[in-house]
């Protein structure tokens, strides 16, 4: 008789520049890798449950449904067979791959046209990835991966295009601080944002009322 596959499931917050919850990105280990993936071909009722599960908050003594970021595995990207999951209920993260970029393109193209948002995830920039870059909606910079320093060389080099940028991987609060100065829109990490919703709160209206200071004597 076989064993039935186990699957370990936590979902991390995604914040916005106020430092709201916006999102959550699920993750999930498993003996059996391909679990997660057959969840999302399998039944619908099966999905929604899971997907409900961890995107549920309560606010203000009421429910409400948050996007969940998941993991698309490349080989799922490339079937001709979209997910069962609603739209709306996720964003799936595509791995940066830059030397398969005309496959890349096919399959994220598809998955837009079917109503599908999707993120960029390990992001370094590579000029074959261009046409990548005008389709997804968000862009995942990895904090520890790159360093602060290419942080912000990549921020630059991602100017003018429409996609958002994401943070990850943020561990400490002067490094959340120098992402909201370079720009970030969402972040993710170790860091206790929640704690600090208020000092960062006032950071960021210090910087607006710098912004519009500078502005006015332009």
């Amino acid at each position: 008789m076989t064993e039935p596959t186990t699957v370990l499931m936590a979902r991390q917050p995604i914040f916005d520049r106020d430092l709201r919850v916006v999102a959550y990105e699920l993750l999930y280990r498993s003996d059996d890798a391909p679990e997660v993936p057959r969840v999302l071909n399998g039944q619908h009722a099966t999905c929604n449950v899971l997907l409900n599960a961890y995107s549920s908050i309560i606010e203000q003594q009421k429910t409400r449904q948050l996007p969940v970021f998941l993991n698309l595995p490349r080989e799922m990207l490339e079937t001709d067979t979209l997910p069962t999951v609603s739209s709306r209920q996720v964003v799936f993260e595509v791995l940066n791959a830059p030397g398969d970029s005309d496959v890349l393109i096919e399959s994220i193209r598809r998955y837009k046209q079917a109503g599908y948002r999707i993120a960029l995830d390990h992001f370094s920039y590579d000029s074959a990835l261009v046409e990548v870059l005008d389709l997804v909606d968000i862009v995942k910079l990895d904090v520890r991966a790159l360093g602060l320093v290419e942080i912000e060389e990549q921020v630059r080099l991602l100017k003018g295009h429409r996609a958002r940028l994401l943070a990850t991987k943020i561990k400490t609060h002067d490094e959340l601080s120098q992402c909201i100065e370079m720009g970030f829109q969402l972040y993710q990490g170790q860091v206790r944002l929640t704690e600090h919703a208020t000092f960062y709160k006032a950071h960021l209206e210090a910087i607006d009322w710098a912004n519009r200071t500078l502005a006015m004597m332009a």
